[in-house]
């Protein structure tokens, strides 16, 4: 898709939509990062590891949907990125993560780059984040064919106070395919900063539509893990007073596009009411798999659970309301 299309619309807790423009919403941000250099050596086909910034929420609870860096390529088509915001530490548990960004379109001098995430993300009160910026292929994988480079402008300052006050530059995170390697600090605490803009609202929208879910798979390890050799897709359907009604899919037969792409349609009988359901992907490669499961309530009245070769990806009630599995890693709603 071509992501300079895309415009960012903000729903307010009463279920209101409006272009960005329109929004009220502040910006908690970094911008005097002005140099621009190779300070991460990102992407990289060596398995250097992802670039990091970490920053702290003020006085309320936030709900982000689009964060900016600043940054420029300097090769035509470096690796595409996405950006993860996780909790504790560079290594933490992922919170957010946002669309991804065909980087064939970033600019060749430094500019604001919007990463939009597919929900907003809710972030506490006086609390540490980290911002990790991740390509596929993975740049923490050594020979995972990532290209790059991608420049993230920053700035250095020794002095006091420094550039900014709230986190640290990092670099190398998860190098050479260690998800327990938090990465490198630049520089002694409060001197190297990318440049960055969140951008948020106080009040979350309430309601969400489940109808089309998509899940960025993460195994128990912390990782990513690909859907490339897997076997079974099982739908459970359960049916109160009946047994359960179990949909064996033989996933080989529905990839496609050299088996980068899988995508299962179909219908299925569970004591008499027909359930539809759609199972594809939106990314997979070797390490990682974005899957989107299309489930709308007009066409199915029974709880589910959905997984992979029995690793658990999503159970929805009846009533459509989803609880992510222990393999399905970040949900998102459409």
């Amino acid at each position: 898709k071509d992501t300079s299309l895309a415009q960012v619309l903000c729903i307010d807790s009463s279920g209101a939509r409006e272009t960005r423009t329109a929004c009220t919403e502040a910006t908690l941000e970094y911008t005097g990062a002005a140099i621009s250099g190779d300070l991460a050596s990102f992407p990289s086909n060596a398995g250097w590891g992802d670039p990091a910034q970490s920053f702290i929420v003020g006085p309320q609870n936030i709900s982000v949907r689009e964060v900016q860096l600043y940054v420029r390529k300097l090769t035509n088509s470096p690796s595409n990125i996405f950006l993860e915001i996780r909790s504790g530490s560079t290594i933490g548990t992922v919170v957010g993560r946002s669309w991804m960004i065909e980087s064939f379109s970033l600019a060749t001098t430094s500019s604001w780059t919007s990463f939009v995430f597919p929900s907003p993300v809710l972030l506490v009160s006086s609390t540490q984040y980290f911002l990790r910026l991740r390509s596929l292929p993975d740049s923490t994988v050594a020979f995972s064919n990532a290209t790059g480079t991608i420049y993230l402008a920053y700035e250095h300052s020794a002095s006091s106070p420094p550039a900014y006050a709230g986190g640290d530059a990092w670099r190398y995170v998860g190098q050479s395919n260690n998800p327990t390697f938090a990465g490198e600090r630049l520089g002694p605490a409060d001197q190297y900063d990318f440049g960055f803009r969140i951008f948020y609202g106080i009040n979350p929208p309430v309601n969400r539509d489940s109808r089309h879910l998509d899940f960025d798979l993460v195994g128990l390890d912390g990782r990513g893990w690909s859907i490339e050799t897997t076997s079974i897709l099982r739908l459970v359907f359960h049916n109160p007073g009946n047994p359960d009604t179990v949909q064996d899919i033989a996933m080989a037969n529905y990839f496609k596009n050299g088996n980068t792409e899988f995508d299962w349609e179909g219908s299925i009988n569970v004591n008499g009411d027909i359930e539809k359901l759609r199972v594809h992907t939106l990314y997979r490669d070797a390490y990682d798999t974005t899957l989107s499961i299309h489930r709308d309530r007009k066409d199915n009245q029974k709880a589910a659970d959905i997984s992979i070769d029995g690793k658990a990806i999503v159970s929805y009630a009846a009533d459509g309301t989803a609880t992510v599995g222990a393999y399905g890693g970040v949900m998102s709603y459409r």
